[in-house]
C-alpha cells in the first residue's frame, strides 16, 4: 500500500473515531457478536463500515472500499464477493452465497412454512403429515427443508450524488432437491423434489448533513415453494405449493458524532410477512382407507426493532461500543382442513373444517458489547458479548377447533438466559487481510497434541484483498 494512501486511511479512521478497518468480511463483523449467518441475526448497524449492513441498506456500500473477499465457517455457510468502482461515482457489488435479504426476521418464512406445515394439526396426519419433516414416514428421507444458503446471488448498485448516496439491491436464491428410486422387482418408482426460490429487491438512501448521517431502506421479497412426492407402488401423490409468500421490510438509522469521541447510532426496523401454502394428498388405490385430502396454511407476522449503540474512541488504538436492541415479533400460523375423503369408519384424517391457529409473540431485549484494538502494526484483536437479557422464550397461544369444539392453550415462559461470547483476530499484510473467529472450544480445552479430538483454530475464516484506494 502506498504511503500516501496509508496516511489517508489513518486520517479517516481518526476523523470517524474508529479503529475498525473499512475492508471487512462477515467473519470480522461476527467477531463483535453482530452477525450470525446461521440465524440471520444482523446487528451490523451498530458499528459503521460493517459489510453485512449492505444487506439492510445497499446505499451504505459507499462506506466501504473497493475489495474482494471470501468467507467460510468450514461447513455449509460460504460466501464471497467483489466491490469495485467502474466510474468515480458508481459502486458495484456482486456477491455469491449471501442469504437473501431478510433483515428483521430470525427465521426464513419459507423454511418455516415447510417444516411446520400441518405437523401439529389435531389428530395428526398419521401417514402423511410429516412428509417434509425429519424421519419422514413415506419417503424415509431426513428432509428438513434445506436453508437457502446455496445458489444465492446478490447484486448491489450504489450511486453517489454529492451528500446523498442511492442504492439498489437485487437478490435471488434457489434450492432444488431431487430424489428418484426405481425398483425393478416388484416394479415401482418413488420420486420426490423440493424446490424453494426467493427473489428480493431493496432500495436505499444515505444522506450526510454535517455531523449527522441518515440512511433508510425499503425491501420486498417474494418466496416460492413447490414440493412433490409420488409413488407408483402406493399410488400416492402429495404436493405442497405456495399461494403467495411475501415479505416487506423498512429500516432507518440516524448516526451522530457526540463530544468528539463518540458516534451514536439509533435504528428502527419494521417488517410485515404473509402468505399461504396448500397441501394436497391423493391415493388412487382401489379400496384405500383414505383417498384424498386438502389443507391450507396461512401465515402472517409483524416485526418491530428499536436499537441504540454508541461507538467510543478510547485511545488511538482502541475502539469499544455498547448497543441494546428491543425486538418484538408476532407470527400467526393457521391450518385449515379444506376437504378429506376416506373409507367408512376410518378416522385417520381430522374432519373437514378442522382448524388450528398458533400465535407466537416474543419480546426480546439484547445487549451487545464489543471492543477492537490494534495489537501491533499488523495484528488486530476484537471481542463481542451478546446477551438476551429479557424474555428469550415467546408466548404461544394454540387454538384448536375440531367438530365445533374449541380448545385454547397458552404457554408463556420467562427466561433471561442466552449469552454468547466471540473472539476474533485480524492480520494485515499490504492490501491483504485475514480475519478469523477463535473457536471457543480451543480456549476451554486447548489443543490436543496426543490423541483425542483436536478443536479447530477458527469457527469462521475470511480473506480480503483491498484494491488501492483512490
Amino acid at each position: 500500500m502506498k504511503i500516501a494512501n496509508k496516511a489517508l486511511w489513518v486520517a479517516v479512521a481518526t476523523a470517524t473515531f474508529m479503529v475498525a478497518a473499512l475492508e471487512a468480511t462477515p467473519t470480522k463483523t461476527g467477531g463483535f457478536g453482530l452477525y450470525n449467518p446461521a440465524t440471520n441475526f444482523n446487528e451490523s448497524w451498530m458499528i459503521d463500515g460493517q459489510l453485512p449492513y449492505i444487506d439492510i441498506n445497499p446505499a451504505s456500500m459507499g462506506a466501504l472500499n473497493p475489495q474482494l473477499y471470501g468467507d467460510t465457517d468450514g461447513a455449509a455457510q460460504n460466501e464471497g464477493g467483489i466491490m469495485f468502482k467502474p466510474v468515480s461515482n458508481i459502486f458495484v457489488g456482486v456477491f455469491i452465497g449471501k442469504q437473501v435479504y431478510n433483515a428483521n426476521y430470525a427465521t426464513n418464512i419459507i423454511n418455516k412454512m415447510g417444516t411446520d406445515f400441518n405437523k401439529s394439526v389435531p389428530g395428526s396426519w398419521v401417514t402423511i403429515g410429516k412428509w417434509v419433516d425429519e424421519n419422514d414416514p413415506i419417503t424415509g428421507f431426513p428432509t428438513l427443508i434445506p436453508a437457502l444458503n446455496t445458489r444465492n446471488i446478490s447484486t448491489i448498485l450504489q450511486m453517489a450524488m454529492g451528500n446523498i448516496n442511492l442504492g439498489l439491491g437485487l437478490n435471488y436464491a434457489r434450492t432444488h432437491y431431487f430424489n428418484e428410486t426405481v425398483t425393478t422387482n416388484p416394479a415401482s418408482t418413488k420420486t420426490a423434489y423440493l424446490i424453494h426460490t426467493n427473489m428480493g429487491i431493496v432500495l436505499g438512501a444515505d444522506m450526510k448533513m454535517g455531523d449527522m448521517n441518515i440512511d433508510a431502506s425499503l425491501g420486498y421479497k417474494d418466496s416460492g415453494l413447490n414440493n412433490s412426492f409420488k409413488s407408483t407402488a402406493s399410488k400416492e401423490d402429495i404436493t405442497l405449493t405456495d399461494k403467495g409468500l411475501k415479505d416487506i421490510t423498512a429500516d432507518a438509522r440516524v448516526s451522530m458524532k457526540l463530544g468528539g469521541t463518540n458516534l451514536l447510532h439509533t435504528a428502527l426496523g419494521f417488517a410485515l410477512t404473509g402468505g399461504s401454502a396448500e397441501f394436497t394428498y391423493a391415493n388412487t388405490t382401489a379400496g384405500a382407507p383414505f383417498s384424498a385430502a386438502q389443507a391450507t396454511t396461512d401465515v402472517s407476522g409483524m416485526n418491530i426493532k428499536l436499537g441504540v449503540s454508541d461507538e467510543m474512541k478510547i485511545s488511538e488504538n482502541i475502539m469499544s461500543f455498547v448497543g441494546i436492541v428491543y425486538n418484538r415479533e408476532s407470527i400467526t400460523t393457521g391450518d385449515t382442513i379444506g376437504s378429506t375423503t376416506s373409507a367408512a369408519g376410518v378416522t385417520k384424517f381430522p374432519p373437514t373444517g378442522t382448524t388450528q391457529t398458533i400465535d407466537g409473540i416474543s419480546n426480546i431485549v439484547t445487549l451487545i458489547l464489543g471492543m477492537e484494538a490494534n495489537l501491533s502494526e499488523s495484528w488486530m484483536g476484537r471481542f463481542g458479548i451478546s446477551s438476551n437479557i429479557w424474555n428469550i422464550d415467546p408466548k404461544v397461544i394454540d387454538t384448536n377447533t375440531v367438530a365445533s369444539n374449541t380448545t385454547t392453550t397458552t404457554t408463556s415462559t420467562f427466561n433471561d438466559a442466552g449469552t454468547n461470547i466471540n473472539f476474533g483476530l485480524s492480520y494485515k499484510l499490504s492490501n491483504f487481510s485475514l480475519d478469523w473467529n477463535i473457536n471457543k472450544a480451543l480456549l476451554v480445552n486447548g489443543p490436543n497434541f496426543i490423541g483425542g479430538t483436536v478443536p479447530g483454530m477458527a469457527a469462521s475464516f475470511g480473506v480480503n484483498y483491498a484494491f488501492d484506494k483512490k
